[in-house]
């Protein structure tokens, strides 16, 4: 898929608002302004090892800068570092707002090329104990720390203890929807997006929401 070998097409695509020739000025501070121009600059001649390196630059200035860390992880599969990529699309995955492309990243990160660094890939986010939940919030927040780490499974059983101890918690749902998206479970996934989209109407995450379950991966499921 091209999102994850080809870099230079991707960034094409994916330049924010503003941008001429491959050059942008984010509403950043002018360091991560300045790195993530240079990002912009190398992928448009095609030199991916420094992109990679000006776009975690950009992302280690303003952790907010999400593009920054999305193109990173374009510019370290490219370069066939599919465990660092995975690290920073998984970042991408926990932002705030969905990413454009979430459903491509998903797709990626439950392709066999992903699957040899499931587990404690992160380097941006150091590995944390999971200690024991006395809430619905600690067990979305503990859930969130074992999905950063590449522990699927220890996710998956959090969240899930979160939706049934609070079935009304949307949070829960949301994260719980990734989750079984990156292990190809999409009517379940979908079945979670929906709860998302019942319990929070009012969220800025609902236009994107509804694209994600709107793409054709999930059109058998009811």
């Amino acid at each position: 898929m091209a999102l994850v070998v080809d870099g230079a097409s991707v960034v094409s695509a994916q330049i924010p608002p503003g941008s001429t020739n491959g050059t942008t000025t984010p509403s950043a501070g002018p360091p991560a302004a300045a790195a993530m121009n240079r990002c912009l600059q190398a992928f448009h001649v095609g030199d991916m090892a420094g992109a990679r390196a000006a776009c975690e630059e950009a992302a280690r200035l303003d952790p907010t800068m999400v593009e920054a860390r999305y193109m990173a992880g374009v510019a370290a599969a490219a370069q066939g570092d599919t465990c660092a990529a995975r690290a920073h699309y998984e970042l991408v995955l926990l932002a705030p707002l969905l990413h454009p492309q979430v459903v491509a990243i998903q797709q990626a990160l439950a392709s066999d090329a992903f699957q040899n660094c499931v587990r404690g890939v992160v380097a941006a986010a150091p590995s944390q104990p999971v200690l024991p939940a006395r809430s619905t919030r600690d067990l979305v927040a503990q859930a969130t720390v074992a999905f950063r780490n590449g522990d699927l499974d220890l996710a998956e059983r959090l969240a899930t203890q979160a939706v049934v101890d609070e079935p009304n918690d949307a949070g829960a749902h949301k994260l719980l929807a990734i989750i079984y998206v990156q292990r190809g479970l999409s009517c379940d996934a979908k079945a979670h997006y929906v709860a998302f989209l019942r319990l929070d109407p009012g969220s800025p995450l609902v236009p994107r929401v509804r694209q994600i379950i709107a793409h054709p991966d999930f059109a058998h499921c009811r």
